[in-house]
């Protein structure tokens, strides 16, 4: 080999480290560096030195594995004629890597151009390392990349190396050595010139200030614009942001990022995967230097659990406390102390005039990670509040707030928070709210059969548990109410032994607890013995009520004289005689009682069903031919009524019969029409008459 195939560096590398967000449309990392798709087969493989080199073709990205320690793989670039510039771009996708990725440049005849280019630590962040220089004719040079040191693998995480040709003296501001200065409170236009084209820029940021509020604006085109801020050593990117399509729309790119320090930091602009560019489409770039309005900072975004708790702002009960989501991902903490178990009364308020925000405001326990209840609150050109009240533990507890999408900011719009604390009249609590099923099991109350249990839907989503042992099977009546009109629309879940299976879930008929006392009841036959569990909550779970306790209570139920429960299935139909009277009764919800009757065939069938007294019950019934689910007739009242008195005959007309063909033992049903009306008063008839069908 001979000659010398490029001259001196004109600029030093920069390494892209995203920390906040880094769009899909960006492709890998911040520079738009994007797989083109081509694959290769892992070590070993014949790039260990010039003469294996692979081509790495202008434009295009191609990828590789550090497989195992002192791995380098060689790559060949041929440099065309007219081309005067060459910027290389070594990156990879993951957030953390053993390898420090390194990149060297040797002429053809193995002079050292640029000498070992890299991440000082791979495992901080997403890796890319920028560097651009003059080239002169037409030349060959290789490309080495390597862990720097040679002292660690990676065979999992690939990287891509992507070589950028270009003539021309270009808008010479292309990298960090050679940025436009940009001063907090003016704006830069400037345009992506040709494909590739990376405009940096470098704005100091002054003392006093913690905020750094961007935009960038550019009307509709082709270029997909990226945006990225850089630290002070334009090694790190602190965030990201891009605009997938230029096309559909002016681009609007804004991003408020607080800052640790005073002093320079950088900014890049480029097309999102570096293939559009437009001479004469200019962008702006404008930058605003604020101090954090928000007097409780830092008291959030810290990198550790326990930090966020160490620096969450003291919340005393009674005073309220100003905050901002002043930046974007900007996260608040607060913590209160609860003297005693008890319960919070909570406040989050947003002004009128604010921008528009979803402050989501989450309730931790003292670990911190713990959620024990989690809200939104609005923030927009009307003011809105949101109070809640919670059941809380003895002790500390914290609050953290944030935007919903962490992609609002707003350093003029506040909000405040504040709370105080109030005992709980239920004498019950805690049998809630816990965090899985089984504590909440556990601490159910004690409910006796024939016995009451007054509680208070106290807190937000308050629910309480009741276990009740049924000792035997049989019909057992189930009652919630209250005296009065309540904020709280009552509910009634009642499970089985296992705690898990729903048996039944009755509400207030209306959902209106305020429009008066409410009753809820339920009554329905056990099948087992056994532990039986009761939930009394809010319907919405968005109410409470303090002044107005609620009373649950549970009793068996003894059956009239003459019942045949349990006669619930087909299998235990009772047999009757034609023109036979039965008795019966609906005495639970979902009651069902069989009848089963020998017809021989060419027979009329005539139906009878009636009651003597008025009842809540709507009698229905339903004939069944042997061995058949099919409805083969059916007869009842469906008008929902609190006194159905009725008296309904079918087929005494004659129109209604069984022929010669299908004789058997046919089963008849006897139900509530909705199956939710009970009556251990009042019985009902039922009569089955055969006679000889005519011709």
């Amino acid at each position: 080999m001979s000659g010398t195939a490029c001259s001196k560096p004109k600029a030093t590398l920069g390494r892209i480290l995203p920390v906040l967000l880094v769009l899909a449309s960006l492709g890998c990392g911040t520079g738009g560096l994007q797989d083109n798709g081509s694959a290769h087969e892992r070590e070993p493989q014949a790039d260990l030195d010039a003469a294996g080199a692979r081509p790495l073709v202008p434009g295009t990205a191609q990828q590789g594995y550090i497989e195992y320690v002192g791995d380098a793989d060689w790559y060949r670039l041929e440099i065309p004629a007219g081309a005067d510039t060459l910027r290389i771009e070594l990156s990879n996708q993951t957030l953390s890597s053993p390898v420090d990725l390194s990149f060297t440049l040797y002429a053809e005849d193995g002079v050292t151009i640029l000498g070992g280019r890299y991440d000082p630590d791979g495992s901080d962040g997403m890796t890319q390392i920028t560097q651009e220089l003059a080239v002169g004719g037409s030349n060959l040079c290789f490309v080495v990349v390597r862990d720097n040191g040679s002292d660690d693998a990676d065979p999992l995480n690939l990287y891509f190396l992507k070589a950028t040709l270009s003539a021309g003296a270009g808008d010479g501001n292309n990298s960090p050595e050679s940025a436009v200065a940009a001063s907090c409170g003016d704006s830069v236009e400037d345009s992506i010139q040709v494909r590739a084209d990376v405009d940096w820029f470098r704005i100091d940021l002054a003392a006093g200030a913690d905020i750094l509020a961007l935009s960038l604006a550019m009307p509709a085109g082709t270029p997909d614009l990226a945006l990225t801020l850089y630290d002070s050593a334009a090694t790190t990117a602190v965030v990201s942001v891009a605009d997938g399509d230029g096309t559909d729309g002016p681009t609007l790119l804004a991003r408020n990022v607080r800052l640790a320090a005073a002093g320079p930091y950088f900014l890049s602009v480029r097309d999102t995967l570096d293939d559009d560019a437009d001479p004469g489409l200019f962008y702006t770039l404008h930058a605003e230097c604020l101090p954090d309005p928000d007097t409780h900072e830092p008291n959030g975004n810290f990198s550790t659990l326990d930090e966020n708790r160490g620096h969450a702002t003291p919340l005393s009960a009674g005073a309220a406390a100003e905050g901002f989501i002043a930046f974007q991902g900007d996260e608040d903490w607060f913590r209160f102390t609860m003297p005693r178990q008890g319960l919070m009364n909570l406040s989050v308020a947003t002004q009128q005039g604010s921008r528009p925000l979803q402050l989501v405001c989450t309730l931790l326990g003292p670990d911190g990670r713990t959620v024990e209840a989690e809200f939104e609150v609005r923030a927009g050109q009307e003011a809105e509040a949101y109070e809640a009240r919670f059941a809380l533990s003895q002790g500390v507890h914290y609050l953290r707030i944030r935007d919903s999408g962490n992609d609002g900011a707003d350093p003029d719009g506040p909000y405040t928070v504040s709370w105080s604390f109030e005992p709980d009249p239920d004498l019950n609590e805690p049998n809630g709210n816990f965090a899985t099923r089984q504590e909440n099991l556990n601490h159910a109350t004690f409910l006796a059969v024939g016995g009451s249990e007054e509680g208070y839907i106290g807190s937000t989503a308050d629910q309480d548990w009741f276990q009740v042992f049924v000792e035997r099977p049989g019909v057992y009546h189930f009652a919630l109410s209250n005296d009065s009109a309540s904020n709280v629309d009552l509910t009634l879940s009642l499970y089985q032994p296992d705690g898990q299976t729903l048996l039944l879930t009755r509400q207030d008929e209306d959902g209106q607890g305020e429009e008066g006392p409410t009753r809820i009841e339920a009554q329905l036959y056990v099948f087992q013995a056994g532990t039986y569990y009761l939930l009394v909550q809010d319907l919405g779970n968005d109410d409470t009520d303090l002044s107005v306790p609620y009373r649950v209570e549970t009793r068996s139920v003894a059956l009239p004289v003459g019942s045949t429960e349990p006669n619930e299935d087909r299998s235990q139909a009772q047999l009757i005689l034609p023109g036979q009277t039965v008795t019966g009764w609906i005495e639970f919800e979902g009651d069902r009682d069989w009848y089963s009757l020998l017809i021989v065939g060419n027979q009329d069938v005539i139906v009878e069903i009636w009651n003597d007294a008025p009842s809540p019950v709507e009698f229905i019934w339903f004939m069944y031919p042997p061995s058949s689910t099919q409805v083969y007739a059916s007869a009842g009242d469906n008008t929902e009524s609190d006194s159905n008195l009725i008296r309904i005959v079918t087929g005494d007309d004659e129109t209604f019969w069984v022929d010669e063909n299908h004789p058997g033992l046919y089963v008849f049903k006897v139900s509530d029409y909705n199956r939710n009306d009970w009556d251990t008063a009042v019985p009902y008839r039922f009569r089955v008459t055969l006679w000889p069908h005519g011709p």
